[in-house]
């Protein structure tokens, strides 16, 4: 979908208090502000911390999408989908502070140590205003999708923080 403030959202099933309707992006985000995000792996926190599958199914890199706390009314916000009527109500849903997203941490790559930040973006969709991603940077440079063990370090570190908001369970995919 196109990020053009003035477009319409087309998807009837997504509330109409998630549309972006010519709202500006908010670049500012709260010390204490939740990120949401939906995710299709079963167990617990527990098991996400011992488990690097899980970890990687919970934090794909390639699309490191969150909805924002602040324009959402409530976690489930997050399992519409922004881009068709196929919605994740089964999903769970995890959250994270901003300020745990935002601190800086120190951890080793390949026998390197690396500084590990991170900025999340507001970036309002036609469908989802509360719509944001994060990027994050290696030793101030952003971390690309290769090598793969940069952003595992920093995809472990996450998990330490995350709460689940609603556990997903297997076998509900689907769209309800």
């Amino acid at each position: 979908m196109s990020e053009n403030a003035c477009e319409v959202c087309t998807i009837s099933s997504i509330p109409a208090r998630l549309h972006r309707n010519g709202r500006p992006v908010i670049s500012e985000f709260d010390e204490d502000e939740l990120l949401y995000r939906r995710f299709k792996v079963e167990g617990s926190k527990e098991d996400w911390e011992t488990n690097q599958d899980s970890r990687v199914k919970i934090f794909a890199m390639d699309n490191d999408s969150y909805n924002r706390s602040k324009f959402s009314e409530c976690p489930e916000d997050v399992l519409y989908n922004k881009d068709s009527e196929e919605h994740h109500l089964a999903y769970g849903i995890v959250s994270i502070k901003v300020s745990d997203v935002l601190s800086i941490r120190e951890a080793e790559v390949n026998n390197e140590r690396r500084i590990f930040t991170a900025v999340v973006n507001h970036k309002p969709e036609n469908c989802m205003y509360p719509h944001c991603d994060l990027v994050i940077y290696s030793n101030g440079q952003v971390a690309e999708k290769r090598p793969k063990s940069v952003k595992a370090v920093f995809r472990n570190l996450l998990v330490g923080f995350l709460k689940i908001e609603k556990p997903f369970v297997k076998g509900q995919e689907s769209n309800g």
